[in-house]
């Protein structure tokens, strides 16, 4: 049996899906990849909600100009994904960790959607 452990959710904004996606500034960190100390990334695979293939993705430290704190990104990998599954600005997104499953990571991605006018979430199949 698996368990699923949500590291963040957040709101995707416009440069979440057309550049790279932005980490909250307090993800549940014990829980994300491990980047080694003298490197500033690491990649690893991620499984989009049932899907059988994984995605190769890049998480990176960055430093802002005027910030000196470190910012979490996904970059490498997660566009790709973004256009291919047709995400969209205001979807929202869900990365866990699963514990007891060959897939260490996955994530899912909701929209909100008009059945029978009433407001619903529904999972973003693809475009």
């Amino acid at each position: 049996m698996s368990t699923k452990i949500i590291i963040f959710k957040k709101k995707l904004s416009y440069a979440d899906v057309k550049h790279k996606l932005h980490l909250p500034s307090r993800p549940q960190k014990k829980y994300l990849p491990q980047i080694a100390e003298r490197c500033n990334y690491v990649d690893f695979d991620v499984q989009y909600g049932d899907e059988q293939n994984k995605h190769t993705f890049r998480l990176k430290l960055r430093y802002g100009i005027s910030d000196p704190y470190k910012r979490a990104v996904i970059s490498r990998g997660w566009r790709q994904v973004a256009r291919d599954k047709g995400f969209r600005e205001g979807d929202e997104l869900i990365f866990y960790k699963v514990e007891g499953d060959c897939v260490n990571f996955k994530f899912e991605v909701l929209r909100k959607m008009m059945f029978f006018g009433q407001e619903i979430w529904g999972t973003c199949l693809g475009a």
